[in-house]
């Protein structure tokens, strides 16, 4: 049996963002859920922020376009995957986009200068990030990714994805002249991102009749 989900996103917090500048960077985030029904491998949406270290970044007050993430049927149980990349330059975000969804969103996508970037709930045959996609010239670290299942008996409400890093990562930062690198091991917990889970398949209670 088929149910119907509605997925906003409700907060980010993230400990490194993995960029080379100290206060804030680009990030680019995918959501995906994997396998949701029959002949769909993956559903992915797409943003780019700019991330504060050990800030959270609280979505509560958002435009409902900004937090939507996906309205989406499932069939059985599916799982969604988050990933957090770090930019160094957003032709790199670009290209990505670009072999996902075609060279016709090159003059969209450059238009974003790399932050503010809005893909919702796009059908693919992705089964693996798409942060995959680019050139190994063109690497992007994912500095933190997870995932949590859901089914059609996943509670309603906040949904909470933990995020490590999957492999060890060195970041280099030059700031005020000065260069440092910082160390994150395999395993850590480098990110939160809570979500808002609603079912949009479930009948309003019926009203008492009155006699």
């Amino acid at each position: 049996m088929s149910y119907l989900i509605q997925i906003q996103l409700k907060e980010i917090l993230i400990i490194e963002n993995g960029t080379v500048e100290k206060v804030e960077g680009v990030n680019g985030i995918s959501f995906s859920l994997f396998y949701p029904k029959s002949g769909v491998p993956s559903v992915e949406t797409l943003r780019t922020l700019r991330l504060k270290d050990r800030e959270p970044m609280s979505f509560i007050s958002r435009p409902f376009t900004e937090k939507l993430l996906f309205k989406q049927e499932i069939q059985g149980d599916t799982f969604l995957q988050v990933k957090i990349s770090a930019i160094e330059r957003v032709s790199k975000f670009e290209k990505i986009l670009n072999r996902l969804f075609g060279t016709a969103l090159t003059t969209v996508v450059g238009a974003f200068t790399g932050v503010g970037a809005v893909f919702t709930a796009v059908a693919t045959d992705l089964t693996s990030s798409i942060f995959e996609l680019t050139e190994p010239q063109n690497n992007i670290s994912v500095i933190a990714e997870g995932e949590m299942p859901i089914t059609e008996l996943t509670p309603e409400g906040d949904f909470l994805v933990q995020l490590s890093v999957p492999d060890d990562l060195t970041i280099t930062q030059t700031i005020h002249g000065k260069t440092k690198e910082i160390r994150l091991k395999k395993g850590f917990t480098n990110a939160r991102v809570v979500f808002d889970l609603k079912r949009l398949d479930r009948k309003p209670p019926q009203a008492d009749l009155i006699a």
